[in-house]
């Protein structure tokens, strides 16, 4: 065996590589999508008894119109039966339009989802470098010259371009809010 990996291994090698790595790219799809649907399970699991909560007051609010507009319909009937002619129109309670604000479930939902979406890219990026760094260790065995290697080393690193300090500033102007659940909208009259 030769130290030295010939050009038709080289070849072969780099399209190995890139198989693999495509291979993994969709691999990564499949599960942030598999996760998309555990977070999209999460979040209802965790409102769930909100939900429950809301359609009993939605219940209630409806028995209480049902109620009313039967003693209405009594009402109405007796004094249909005491003003002999005179017909009495009237038109039965509706429910109130009932509004259940979803900010809290919306926000916690987008919050699992920008999370997810920064670790997908986060080992996409893992990933692509370690793609770009077996090419590049490839390519690099073939190179002879030391400009072509001085080529290589004048190539800017990550760190060189985004500074951990910024990285720091950036991650100190989040901070985690509190969830209180649904709230109740009442629309003006």
């Amino acid at each position: 065996m030769t130290e030295k990996i010939g050009k038709g291994e080289r070849d072969e090698l780099r399209r190995v590589v890139r198989g693999d790595f495509r291979a993994l790219k969709m691999e990564v799809d499949v599960r942030r999508a598999e996760m998309l649907a555990e977070i999209e399970r999460r979040v209802a699991d965790r409102f769930r008894a909100n939900e429950d909560v809301l359609a009993a007051v939605e219940l209630e609010v409806m028995e209480i119109v049902n109620e009313a507009n039967a003693r209405l319909s009594g009402a109405v009937n007796r004094a249909a039966e005491k003003a002999a002619g005179y017909e009495l129109a009237w038109m039965p309670l509706s429910p109130p339009r009932m509004s259940w604000r979803r900010e809290k479930r919306d926000e916690l939902r987008r919050a699992m989802i920008a999370d997810l979406d920064a670790r997908v890219s986060a080992a996409v990026a893992v990933m692509a470098r370690q793609e770009n760094d077996l090419l590049k260790r490839l390519s690099t065995d073939a190179l002879e010259s030391d400009a072509a290697h001085a080529f290589l080393e004048s190539i800017p690193k990550v760190a060189e371009l985004v500074p951990e300090s910024r990285l720091a500033e950036l991650e100190a102007q989040f901070d985690d809010g509190g969830d209180d659940g649904p709230s109740i909208v009442e629309y003006p009259r």
